[in-house]
């Protein structure tokens, strides 16, 4: 009888201190989640050849880099996870027109905390500053930067000539639960980037690439993006390509503009 009482302890001691720990995991998880999925770089790269800081109206605030001839076309370029704009302004060298490539809060040398409020207010300040002296406007993200595009083609969709999502995902929330189904995301996320339900309603032209052999977002995201694809929207599968090796060339973009 003893040896069965004390048994039933142990068993119900197990229970009770797994519990305690499940809990603090999560309590860990909630609190420093954006150190979780934020991944800034605070050291600068060497620019490519023509690009330049860009700066905020009074000089008093780093947006991020630009390179800015005097084209009528431009592309707001809104960069991957890791890393800072100065290293994503290579990606996107091709684009024959001018370039914005925000710098986001806490990336960088720009200051500030990152989280999903914070990027989105400040690609709309950057874009509504810009955006007025150009005729056609290419709106496009990388991973983390395609949900920082639904601050620009929410709320201005007429001004968007073309959204291009590079590797997009449904939402963090998804991606979380993809990596972690043991933890309760849904209820401990805070930045929720829910991309693929506002990215639906966008009434413009859409183009999304997606890599075959993308390391970071599960095969499941790019399916919803083929099932719901439209008229308005062009699927590009790249079967070799991995997360971050997508080559933007200047004839993806001259197709995108409709040189």
């Amino acid at each position: 009888m003893f040896a069965v009482l004390l048994a039933k302890t142990f068993w119900w001691k197990l229970l009770i201190y797994g519990a305690v720990a499940y809990v603090a995991i999560c309590v860990l998880v909630y609190f420093g989640q954006r150190r979780l999925i934020y991944l800034p770089s605070r050291y600068d790269q060497p620019l490519p050849p023509g690009f330049v800081e860009w700066r905020s109206p009074d000089q008093t605030d780093r947006w991020g880099f630009k390179r800015v001839n005097g084209a009528r076309e431009c592309l707001f370029f809104f960069h991957g996870n890791g890393g800072n704009a100065s290293g994503w302004s290579h990606a996107v060298t091709e684009f024959p027109g001018d370039i914005f490539v925000l710098e986001y809060p806490g990336y960088g040398q720009r200051p500030g905390i990152p989280s999903e409020k914070s990027l989105k207010h400040a690609a709309l300040k950057a874009f509504e500053t810009e955006q007025q002296r150009y005729d056609k406007i290419i709106v496009a993200g990388q991973s983390l930067g395609t949900a920082v595009t639904q601050a620009i083609f929410s709320k201005f969709p007429d001004r968007v000539h073309h959204l291009v999502l590079v590797t997009p995902f449904t939402s963090i929330d998804d991606v979380a639960r993809s990596h972690f189904p043991w933890l309760p995301t849904r209820w401990i996320l805070r930045d929720k980037m829910r991309l693929f339900e506002d990215w639906q309603k966008f009434p413009g032209k859409s183009c999304i690439v997606l890599a075959g052999q993308d390391e970071v977002i599960p095969a499941s995201h790019g399916s919803r993006y083929r099932e719901a694809k439209s008229d308005t929207c062009q699927i590009i599968d790249m079967p070799d390509e991995s997360h971050n090796s997508i080559d933007l060339s200047r004839a993806f973009w001259e197709k995108v503009i409709g040189r």
